[in-house]
């Protein structure tokens, strides 16, 4: 499918459309390349690192599903699974 003007793909393959939430997509790709990130940086991972970094860090599951407004703890548990022990040594490294 061809993206039209305002659009893009994330890495787990929706399109996602830009103008309705434009400007901090766009200010987040601006910060990505002037830190020299060549990665693709979305506000959806954006949010799954902030999500999977409180939760690495200690914070509670419930608090995450509540700032994230997560409807099911099931939901918030995705970000738990996500966390293998190479993730996150490479996490720690950041941190």
């Amino acid at each position: 499918m061809a993206l039209r003007e305002g659009q893009e793909t994330h890495d787990n393959g929706k399109t996602q459309n830009l103008r309705g939430f434009g400007s901090r997509q766009l200010q987040l790709k601006q910060l990505a390349r002037e830190l020299g990130i060549e990665k693709n940086i979305t506000t959806y991972t954006a949010r799954h690192s902030h999500a999977t970094a409180l939760i690495h860090n200690g914070a509670s599951l419930e608090f995450v599903m509540d700032q994230f407004k997560h409807g099911s703890m099931k939901t918030t548990m995705n970000y738990v699974d996500s966390i293998d022990d190479t993730k996150r040594k490479d996490l720690a490294k950041l941190l």
